[in-house]
């Protein structure tokens, strides 16, 4: 697959499903964008499913818009081509904090574990365990101590595969904000369209 035989098609929104959560600031400025430029950057679709592969937030916008159709790029998921990666966490000042947050680390019992103020913290299942995530990285926040996900330093979460975020999207559940982060074997065209191609 090529840029060049990726075009965006106008999908109805009830017909999306999602697998991530929003964070609620973040969709504030989304609206407030597409209110001011009148135009949007296609969100990208499993073809099979609908479900929301990257942009959540533009979803939303414009579902709180009150748009009954939405433009999106219609891929497979399950092809080599798209790729399921991680978001490490990295500490601001992360020398003083290794010590508060390590890695996540599997338990002998099965369980997915990580270590946080010399306590282990286990889930039985990824879902759980990043919605425990989030809720530490939103203690750390509160007293001053930035998590900035990226590609690569930090704190490792656990490791997603397709078919398992697949499944949370069938079940009508949510990953928090920022969980998947997606790549691809080819190139999304970056271009905004008008709202006026599809009113």
């Amino acid at each position: 697959m090529t840029a060049a035989n990726i075009t965006p098609e106008f999908i109805r929104i009830n017909q999306i499903t999602t697998h991530e959560d929003i964070d609620i600031s973040n969709l504030a400025k989304v609206i407030k964008c597409i209110r001011k430029t009148k135009e949007i950057n296609p969100i990208i679709l499993d073809e099979e499913t609908f479900m929301v592969i990257d942009g959540h937030h533009r979803f939303y916008a414009m579902k709180m818009l009150g748009f009954s159709k939405i433009p999106a790029y219609l891929i497979n998921y399950r092809k080599d081509y798209v790729k399921v990666n991680k978001w490490f966490r990295k500490l601001v000042n992360d020398n003083d904090m290794n010590k508060i947050v390590s890695t996540i680390i599997p338990d002998n019992d099965g369980k997915i574990c990580m270590n946080f103020l010399s306590k282990k913290l286990c889930s039985d299942s990824e879902y759980t365990l990043y919605w425990k995530l989030n809720v530490i990285e939103k203690y750390l926040s509160s007293i001053g101590i930035n998590v900035i996900k990226n590609s690569k330093e930090g704190i490792e979460p656990p490791s997603l595969d397709k078919e398992y975020v697949l499944s949370i999207a069938k079940k009508g559940l949510r990953f928090p904000p920022k969980t998947t982060r997606h790549s691809y074997e080819f190139i999304i065209p970056n271009y905004r369209i008008s709202l006026n191609e599809f009113v």
